[in-house]
C-alpha cells in the first residue's frame, strides 16, 4: 500500500464539510416546516403592541396559527391584578381579540 501525502487532513476536509452541508440542509429543512416560531423582533413588536392596548405586566406568550394568520397571544396582568388575554396579528402588529 502507497502511502499519499496529506491523504488524511483531505479526507477530514471532506468529512467536516459534508458535516457541515448535512446539518445546513436539516436546519433549513426544520426552518421551512416550523410556521409558528416568530423572530425576536417580531415578538418584541407582538410584545409592545399588547402592552400598548393593555397596561400591565407581560406573564406569558404563545404563538398560534388560526385560519391562515398567525397570532401572537400575549398574557398581561394589570396594576389591579387582573389578567388579560390579547390576540395580536404578527402581520399588522395590531391587538384583534382581548378576553
Amino acid at each position: 500500500m502507497r502511502y499519499v501525502p496529506r491523504t488524511t487532513t483531505r479526507l477530514v476536509g471532506v468529512f467536516a464539510t459534508l458535516v457541515l452541508l448535512a446539518g445546513g440542509l436539516l436546519a433549513t429543512v426544520h426552518a421551512a416546516t416550523s410556521t409558528t416560531a416568530l423572530t425576536a423582533d417580531q415578538a418584541t413588536a407582538c410584545i409592545q403592541a399588547a402592552v400598548t392596548a393593555q397596561a400591565g405586566m407581560m406573564k406569558s406568550v404563545d404563538v398560534k396559527e388560526k385560519g391562515g394568520t398567525r397570532l401572537c397571544q400575549v398574557g398581561i396582568v394589570d396594576p389591579k391584578g387582573k389578567k388579560h388575554t390579547l390576540q395580536v396579528d404578527v402581520m399588522t402588529n395590531r391587538a384583534v381579540q382581548t378576553k
